[in-house]
């Protein structure tokens, strides 16, 4: 979508057209996802935190500025509901962290180095 397609789309949101806004939230939506699960390291709670986000865009469209960039607009919102869901999560165990997208599997360093410090294992071999 081009930047005249792209304000044609978002004008039309703003006059309240449900498909214009579909439009937007298709092409938003994985960046949105993406943002909240590195914000929170949980695939249910950034689920909910972009469909927050796109709920409080859907109600707060007249209030967009149409010189801004919506994509910015949004990541903003989708930044403060995560800050939201962060700050209300309950304190206690922590919850599990669903890796980085695209690496699901692949125990990082960090993963290595903790399984060998519970294990005793210095990384070093024996006589060295």
């Amino acid at each position: 979508m081009d930047a005249s397609d792209a304000a044609a789309v978002l004008a039309r949101a703003r006059r309240g057209d449900d498909d214009a806004f579909g439009a937007l939230v298709q092409q938003h939506s994985h960046r949105a996802f993406v943002l909240a699960l590195r914000m929170t390291g949980n695939e249910q709670d950034a689920e909910d935190i972009v469909q927050e986000s796109f709920l409080r865009a859907y109600r707060q469209i007249g209030r967009f500025e149409a010189r801004a960039n919506f994509g910015t607009w949004l990541y903003r919102i989708v930044v403060n509901c995560a800050v939201d869901r962060l700050r209300t999560r309950p304190k206690g165990p922590a919850r599990p962290r669903t890796p980085p997208v695209g690496v699901r599997g692949m125990p990082g360093a960090l993963g290595r180095s903790r399984r060998h410090a519970e294990h005793g294992f210095s990384g070093r071999t024996a006589g060295a």
